[in-house]
């Protein structure tokens, strides 16, 4: 049973609150930074996943002083199954903004306003980028189940990878947090994984590819914004390997622990390959990191 999002904001400031308190001695000006960023990120996955199972952005109390509303939200045209999966994860999302900005503030510092987001023409930007063409049929991540999943694979995994890098820069008292928060996107990265491996070879309307295939163009999209598309680096992967197997877990090596992003790499993939600004953050994200 989920727990209303507004009474585990107070008892998660609470938690946030006494944790400091043992260990203020402990923090650094970098955890801020990195707890910032991730802000930022969590700001685009709430939005996204509100807006698509109610038509509606995260509450404006939660965007911060500056804060400015995202573009291109609307409801999803969903079955009641995707409608599901899109209000859980917009739960979970909005709990991590919450979270994360009740722990900036209970280290006396000011959480980052919520910067512009695009959740509308960046989808259809980043699907002609991923194809490298301009689709006949602007690929709107709202229209059906198939697209909505797609859209989401394109956050889900950069979420896992950049968490998985923080823990390299955030100190003692917060690596608890974020592992926390990295495995939470571990498990809706696995669902959205889950859900496309199911239709992989389904054919998308009007794009006359399997979901497979689209699924490996963001992948390779990724790959060619983080710097390593082609190398024997590549880190990004789709979810059916070239001997044909699925692939839930995407991990480069033969551990099966999924990649790191360094930050910069998660700027490029969500900037689309643009300098400093552009994609999914028209004018960048807000804070030290951007």
């Amino acid at each position: 049973m989920r727990v209303d999002v507004k009474v585990s904001s107070k008892f998660l400031a609470l938690v946030i609150s006494a944790v400091l308190a043992v260990h203020s001695a402990a923090q650094t000006a970098t955890d801020l930074v990195v707890l910032n960023f991730a802000l930022n990120l969590e700001y685009l996955e709430a939005n996204f996943y509100s807006c698509a199972a109610t038509g509606k952005p995260i509450d404006s109390s939660l965007w911060g002083i500056a804060g400015i509303a995202p573009t291109g939200c609307m409801k999803a045209n969903l079955t009641a199954a995707a409608r599901a999966v899109a209000m859980d994860i917009a739960a979970d999302e909005l709990a991590h903004v919450s979270f994360l900005r009740s722990a900036i503030m209970a280290a006396n510092s000011t959480p980052v306003s919520q910067p512009l987001i695009n959740i509308g023409t960046a989808f259809s930007a980043a699907a002609n980028a991923a194809f490298n063409t301009t689709l006949p049929t602007p690929f709107n991540a709202y229209a059906n189940d198939v697209l909505f999943y797609l859209a989401a694979f394109i956050f889900e995994d950069v979420g896992v990878t950049a968490y998985h890098g923080a823990i390299n820069l955030v100190s003692a008292p917060y690596l608890t947090a974020t592992s926390g928060l990295m495995g939470t996107e571990a498990y809706h990265a696995g669902a959205i994984r889950t859900l496309l491996i199911n239709i992989a070879t389904q054919y998308v309307f009007p794009y006359g590819a399997p979901v497979s295939a689209i699924v490996q163009a963001i992948s390779n999209l990724r790959a060619k914004a983080d710097g390593t598309y082609g190398t024997a680096s590549q880190d990004d992967q789709g979810i059916i390997l070239k001997n044909g197997s699925n692939n839930l877990v995407p991990a480069p090596s033969s551990d099966a622990i999924p990649f790191s992003r360094t930050p910069q790499q998660v700027l490029d993939v969500v900037y689309l390959g643009g300098k400093g600004m552009g994609g999914f953050f028209p004018n960048g994200l807000n804070g030290a990191i951007h």
